[in-house]
C-alpha cells in the first residue's frame, strides 16, 4: 500500500502499488477511483528491490483534488537521480508530464525537491510542504513577520491555497 492521503473530514485516498489502483475509503466502504492497465512499468510483489528492473515505476507522492490529479513518480533506474511529475485534469480527462516543477515563481520552491501533502481547510485546497527560509521569495519572507532571518536555513511549513 502506498502512503495515505486525506480526501475530507470523513474520508482517505490510498494506492496501492502492486495492482495500480487508487481507493477512496469511507468508514468501512472502499471504492476503486483510478485503476492503470498492467504493463512493464508495474512494481510485482515478486521483484527483487536489491536490483529492480530498470521500467518499474514508483510513484512517490500523489494528490486527487477536486479538478486534478498530481503524481510525483521516477523509474526505478532513475531512483534518486530524476523525478518527474504528471498532472491529469479531471474535466478535459487529460494527463500531462509537467515540465516546470516550480509552484512559486521566483522561488526554489519546487514539488521535484520537496515533500508535498494535500489537505483541504474549510472547502479550500492547500498544498502543504517544508521548505527553507532562504528558499521563498523575498515577498514570502515579507510577510512571515517578525520571524529572524539570520539562519536562511531554518525550515518553515508552508501553504500554498490551489486555484479553482
Amino acid at each position: 500500500m502506498f502512503g495515505v492521503n486525506v480526501k475530507d473530514a470523513d474520508s482517505f485516498v490510498y494506492w496501492d502499488l502492486f495492482n495500480d489502483t487508487v481507493f477512496h475509503v469511507n468508514g468501512m466502504e472502499a471504492k476503486i477511483v483510478y485503476l492503470w492497465d498492467k504493463g512493464k512499468f508495474r512494481l510485482l510483489d515478486t521483484d527483487n528491490f536489491e536490483v529492480p528492473d530498470d521500467d518499474r515505476r514508483i510513484c512517490t507522492a500523489f494528490v486527487d483534488a477536486e479538478h486534478f490529479l498530481l503524481l510525483r513518480w521516477n523509474t526505478m533506474r532513475h531512483v534518486g537521480a530524476q523525478v518527474f511529475l504528471s498532472y491529469y485534469d479531471k474535466k478535459e480527462k487529460k494527463a500531462y508530464k509537467l515540465d516546470d516543477s516550480h509552484v512559486v515563481p521566483k522561488s526554489k520552491l519546487s514539488l521535484l525537491n520537496h515533500f508535498f501533502a494535500y489537505e483541504r481547510i474549510d472547502g479550500r485546497e492547500y498544498l502543504l510542504m517544508g521548505a527553507k527560509v532562504n528558499e521563498l521569495p523575498d515577498d514570502m519572507k515579507d510577510s512571515l513577520g517578525n520571524l529572524s532571518f539570520e539562519d536562511e536555513d531554518n525550515p518553515i511549513l508552508v501553504l500554498i491555497r490551489l486555484n479553482q
